[in-house]
């Protein structure tokens, strides 16, 4: 079964975090991924309740300290510096945290090497796995049964299929 649904995610969903990066400077790219914009319009779903002044504060932060974030070359780094340069505005959560450090990273190429457990990827961890197997942890290595999957893609995995395991 999940062989099957691991298929079935790889023929149905595409990386839609890259789609709407745009070759522009990076504060102009940045500044719309910390604003959680699509196309530089619409706010991207997961971050779609976080109210606007939220997220130009964020927004601000992020802008202020861009060249420490550009500097970051893994994305165990990118995602500390966003966490430290965010982590304590109320109303931002772990989601946008690793939402926007994926977009930034995209940037540049500094993809996750592991699976960062967050509200839903740590439900499917959590079905999939079980609760001990994750208990306290902040990310885990990909494990055997994904490892058709890249890590930012076992991430969407875990999250939008949580419901189907077990």
């Amino acid at each position: 079964m999940l062989q099957t649904l691991i298929q079935c995610f790889l023929k149905n969903h595409k990386d839609d975090d890259f789609k709407y990066l745009h070759g522009k400077k990076f504060e102009t790219e940045i500044k719309n991924i910390s604003l959680a914009n699509i196309y530089g319009q619409k706010k991207h779903d997961h971050q779609r309740l976080i109210p606007c002044h939220i997220l130009g504060k964020a927004s601000r932060n992020i802008l202020e300290r861009k060249s420490e974030i550009k500097e970051c070359k893994s994305f165990c780094c990118l995602i500390g510096k966003i966490e430290e340069i965010v982590g304590r505005i109320t109303g931002i959560g772990e989601l946008y945290i690793y939402d926007t450090a994926f977009r930034i990273g995209c940037l540049n190429n500094v993809l996750p090497e592991y699976i960062y457990l967050h509200r839903g990827t740590r439900k499917g961890a959590i079905a999939l796995f079980g609760r001990k197997a994750i208990k306290g942890l902040k990310f885990i290595e990909v494990p055997k049964e994904l490892k058709k999957l890249k890590p930012y893609q076992a991430e969407d995995f875990l999250c939008i299929c949580k419901n189907e395991f077990g």
